[in-house]
């Protein structure tokens, strides 16, 4: 029966893959709620966990490593399908190691809540109008939050994408074959399975949908191991893996149902070694999304943070855009130049609204803010299912079928149920297709389980298009206009010279030069800040702020929102506010803030952060210069008042005239001083006393000992 499978050995890597991520999570939390979550934290931290790792697995570390056997892995990645995957690979690894990344909702509010946190030195609630820097999932976030605080970049924060990325084929292999897939249809798909146009963009990439897609198949991989063996360790690794899939992204909830059904005829093993296993929930519950439901109730008065997001469509209407977006993303061409004429005729479609119309735009180009598995993978299952039936109707002798018990079916369709839920209950966006990135796995499961007929891995025709499959991926690894490994820009430069008119290159080479520019967006901006000051405020919403950080610890940025009074901004230390022309989604511009501050503008800086709405100019306020200007030219005038006294030769008659200018400079709250040989020390300018004036000497020496106090 499909259920009764030998269970898998894991992946190499992945147990201490899934250790090290909920450690780093855990850690996080920990040195937050002491108040040192900063280089020296981390250094010490990561220093004890470290030794703790090799003390308590030092002896398995030595058996994997002799398990591995260099000459069984040069076979492998000799044959193609494993050469083709090495190959994506190793390319996605040079471009994340040449390019800084610039995925834009991880430069835009997933680094920069990190730089807050780290700038005070524990998490705490940001105090701003983007509310994604407080209620989202910090997964990602606690894996690069040392790699910030150790080497104050984020060349290297791609890293636990490709990590995840090189565990899939093995993942695939497992969660398939223990599902009840033939080994030798499984193990062809967890090599195209790995070439899902999602998979391959971000694998050199800080997004974070790969991240919980690994963890996803390492869940189901503890999960249907569970339940064949009934053993303590595969418990916990399933608790682990599962608090990491939340903890990656809210979005992964749904997936839990499955993992759920899993999970129930092993119940009974939480009472084995009990306190072992509270342990293990605990540790999994500081990297779930568990602590950020709980600030999220404690500040946004919602365990989902969502309330804050703005008004949702009604579940029917969200139901209908999200499954629509899925379909037509994942059916759209890799490389569409035909995208404007697209929008045109999506657009003149009566009752759409303005969410609808975007979410069912196509890009130009597949990358990694909107891909999901991909046409081609698509295409090719439903390829491969007709043809598959049709052999089947042609032979004589029919492959046999799975047989699977009710409750099988269950688990392998509830996930489907997930899905269902999720487009439910989604708020609507654009990018709704990678959001599913952690699902795919196991949506094509019944497609292989029942609609695959190995025998099409002799025939011709089908590995042609396995070879295109691979190929488009290799292309769209290689043009990635966030890591291109090609001489983009030179070349476009000539195709522009060669052929001016051309609307498409112009925009092509737009969008080159926006992902090129992202990770230092801001440099020009920063250029032009005023050195006397490390506290600027920011006048956001979903602006890629990280660039404003570097190089980090040389200034802190505080967010800025519409409420906010001169005298609150005072008090944060904040006397310079960036801000750009106008924000859309809080309705306000540079003039507005600039009339309600009464600041001047101290630069002005065109920056091009996206293509829409392109290049805009942004501002750097001085909200304290109209006070400073009024405040020197008083004290100016104090300055001419003094003036005449300083080493002013008085009579000794003259008291009632020192008593006057006393009276002068003291109506201006001007503090000064008095020397004399007779008696040095400090006098008080207003006092009228007449043993203080009969101390005084002919010649009165003034000096201002404090600023004006106006």
């Amino acid at each position: 029966m499909a259920e009764q499978q030998k269970p898998l050995k894991s992946p190499v890597g992945l147990e201490p893959w899934l250790l090290c991520s909920a450690t780093l999570s855990a850690i996080g939390w920990i040195l937050s709620a002491f108040g040192q979550l900063n280089a020296r934290g981390y250094a010490i931290a990561l220093i004890v966990a470290l030794g703790a790792f090799l003390f308590w697995r030092s002896g398995r570390i030595v058996q994997d490593l002799k398990e591995v056997r260099i000459g069984r892995l040069v076979r492998r990645f000799r044959k193609p399908l494993p050469f083709g995957f090495l190959m994506l690979a190793c390319l996605s690894l040079i471009g994340g190691l040449i390019y800084l990344p610039t995925n834009y909702d991880a430069l835009a509010y997933r680094v920069p809540r990190v730089l807050h946190w780290l700038a005070h030195g524990h998490w705490h609630w940001v105090h701003t109008a983007f509310n994604r820097l407080n209620v989202r999932a910090c997964g990602y976030e606690w894996l690069m939050a040392p790699l910030l605080a150790l080497t104050g970049s984020t060349r290297l924060l791609f890293l636990p994408s490709i990590i995840s990325f090189l565990l899939l084929p093995g993942l695939f292999f497992s969660v398939f074959k223990q599902f009840g897939i033939r080994p030798r249809v499984a193990w062809h798909w967890m090599w195209i399975a790995a070439t899902g146009y999602g998979y391959v963009t971000q694998a050199g990439s800080i997004a974070n949908d790969l991240l919980g897609a690994t963890y996803a198949l390492a869940a189901f991989h503890f999960g249907l191991r569970l339940r064949l063996r009934g053993q303590l360790h595969d418990l916990r690794y399933f608790v682990i893996a599962t608090g990491l899939l939340t903890g990656a992204k809210a979005s992964n909830f749904p997936l839990l149902l499955p993992l759920f059904l899993l999970f129930c005829p092993r119940w009974k093993l939480l009472f084995l070694q009990p306190l072992k296993n509270f342990f293990v929930i605990v540790f999994a519950a500081l990297a779930s999304f568990l602590p950020t439901a709980i600030l999220n109730l404690h500040y946004a008065h919602d365990w989902t943070g969502m309330n804050l997001e703005g008004p949702m469509k009604t579940p029917i209407s969200q139901f209908g855009i999200n499954v629509t977006n899925w379909l037509i993303q994942n059916l759209a061409p890799p490389i569409f130049p035909f995208a404007g004429q697209w929008d045109k005729i999506i657009g003149k479609i009566p009752g759409l609204s303005f969410e609808a119309i975007r979410s069912f735009a196509i890009p130009e180009l597949a990358v990694e803010e909107n891909s999901g598995l991909g046409v081609g993978i698509v295409l090719l299952l439903i390829i491969s299912a007709l043809a598959s039936r049709h052999l089947r109707r042609k032979s004589a002798i029919q492959p046999a079928q799975p047989r699977v018990t009710a409750y099988w079916k269950w688990v392998i369709w509830s996930p489907f149920i997930g899905l269902m839920v999720f487009a439910f209950k989604a708020q609507v966006v654009h990018s709704a297709t990678r959001l599913i990135l952690p699902y795919y796995a196991l949506l094509i499961v019944p497609c292989l389980l029942f609609g695959f007929d190995a025998r099409l891995f002799r025939r011709g025709w089908w590995k042609s298009l396995v070879a295109i499959v691979f190929g488009v991926a290799l292309l769209l690894t290689i043009l990635a206009p966030a890591r291109p490994l090609w001489p983009a820009n030179s070349t476009l430069a000539k195709l522009k010279q060669s052929h001016p008119s051309s609307k498409l290159i112009a925009r092509v080479q737009s969008v080159y030069s926006i992902y090129q520019n992202r990770a230092n967006g801001f440099a020009p901006l920063v250029a032009a800040l005023p050195k006397d000051a490390n506290v600027f405020g920011l006048f956001t919403f979903d602006d890629p702020e990280t660039s404003l950080w570097w190089p980090l610890g040389s200034r802190r940025i505080e967010h800025v929102t519409p409420e906010d009074t001169r005298e609150q901004l005072a008090s944060r230390g904040i006397r310079y506010v960036i801000a750009p022309a106008y924000n859309s989604a809080l309705t306000v511009s540079a003039d507005d803030l600039i009339k309600k501050y009464d600041a001047k503008v101290v630069a002005k800086v065109p920056l091009l952060l996206r293509s829409i709405p392109g290049k805009m100019d942004w501002y750097i306020l001085d909200i304290n210069a109209r006070a400073d200007t009024a405040q020197s030219g008083r004290a100016a005038g104090a300055s001419q008042l003094c003036s005449e006294v300083w080493d002013w030769k008085v009579p000794q008659s003259a008291d009632k005239n020192v008593c006057a200018t006393w009276r002068r400079l003291s109506s201006l709250r001007v503090q000064a001083t008095f020397q004399s040989p007779a008696h040095v020390g400090q006098i008080p300018l207003f006092s009228n006393s007449v043993e203080t004036r009969s101390r005084m000497r002919p010649t009165l020496r003034l000096s201002l000992r404090a600023a004006v106090d106006i």
